[in-house]
């Protein structure tokens, strides 16, 4: 009984690790670039390829990426030292995490322009997506630390924000 409460416990771990700071980079980086490109692609159809890659590549950086290492440098500091469990990794592996959940919301709305010929459907799909990370954030925050509801509000709003406004830009 011991020893399967023990190998239980080393699967429990694996479940819940993080990769390196820098696998993490590398994979948000990867991802946002290639979300941004596959938007562009689709929304975008009848342009030069070439002009695609480079405008989906700066979007996707601009929207993505950007607000990704915003939010866990802005969070962090708000984080009390009594909540080690908030570290810089774990803060960018949320917004990572939350990250793909947009991009493919992004994604949605840019397949959806193509069948309806109506752009604001994109801008739509993004805001529905923004909407669901900040109700992720805002749920993983309040089960995991003691904060107040306006201090995990803050730490919450803060990827959404961020990446709306980054949006609005273009």
């Amino acid at each position: 009984m011991c020893a399967e409460m023990e190998r239980a416990a080393s699967m429990y771990k694996l479940l819940f690790r993080l990769p390196s700071m820098k696998k993490l980079l590398i994979f948000s980086v990867g991802a946002s670039l290639i979300i941004g490109v596959i938007v562009s692609l689709i929304a975008y159809l009848f342009q030069p390829l070439i002009n695609n890659i480079i405008m989906g590549a700066i979007q996707g950086a601009c929207i993505l990426f950007i607000p990704i290492v915003l939010s866990t440098f802005l969070v962090h500091p708000l984080m009390k030292a009594s909540e080690r469990i908030w570290d810089k990794r774990r803060l960018f592996a949320l917004s990572f995490l939350c990250m793909l959940f947009l991009g493919v919301a992004y994604i949605i709305g840019a397949v959806l322009f193509r069948f309806t010929n109506l752009f604001i459907i994109v801008s739509v799909a993004f805001i529905f997506g923004a909407s669901l990370i900040f109700m992720l954030r805002l749920l993983v925050f309040r089960a995991m630390t003691e904060f107040s509801i306006f201090r995990s509000f803050a730490a919450a709003v803060s990827q959404p924000l961020f990446c709306v406004i980054a949006f609005s830009a273009f």
